[in-house]
């Protein structure tokens, strides 16, 4: 009687733990799925950079310089995208913005992570090991 009254009552803290984070996503806006769109040319071009340098860019910058291109347009704001300096997110200036994260080793980026703002908090992120989410 005391094993099935454990199995029941694990189930319902299973179910109890695993419902807020199913009901805490939620759908992307316009705004967000435009976002993605703008950025998607964006994780070719840091697997470029990796294969012509062997390792990935010390900054965002270094990247947009690489490519002589500008970042596209935040649909948040109207201006171009930029890279923050922190992954906190912050209502003010992270929505349409990005974070970049690196692993060096030997002076060499060799792994690193994007993280997308959306309107709420992260949106998303893009591994090199190929794009976590954004689709």
């Amino acid at each position: 009687m005391k094993g099935r009254r454990f199995v029941i009552s694990l189930i319902v803290v299973l179910i109890l733990t695993t419902l807020p984070g199913v009901s805490c996503r939620h759908k992307r806006t316009p705004m967000e799925n435009l976002l993605m769109e703008n950025l998607k040319p964006w994780w070719e071009y840091l697997e470029d950079y990796k294969r012509a340098t062997m390792c990935y860019p010390q900054t965002w910058d270094q990247l947009i310089r690489w490519k002589s291109l500008e970042m596209p347009e935040n649909p948040f704001t109207g201006e171009p995208i930029r890279a923050l300096e922190s992954s906190e997110f912050d209502p003010e200036t992270s929505p349409g913005n990005i974070y970049y994260i690196k692993v060096e080793q030997d002076d060499c980026v060799i792994n690193c992570q994007v993280i997308i703002f959306g309107e709420k908090g992260e949106l998303t992120r893009y591994s090199h090991a190929g794009p976590l989410a954004p689709t």
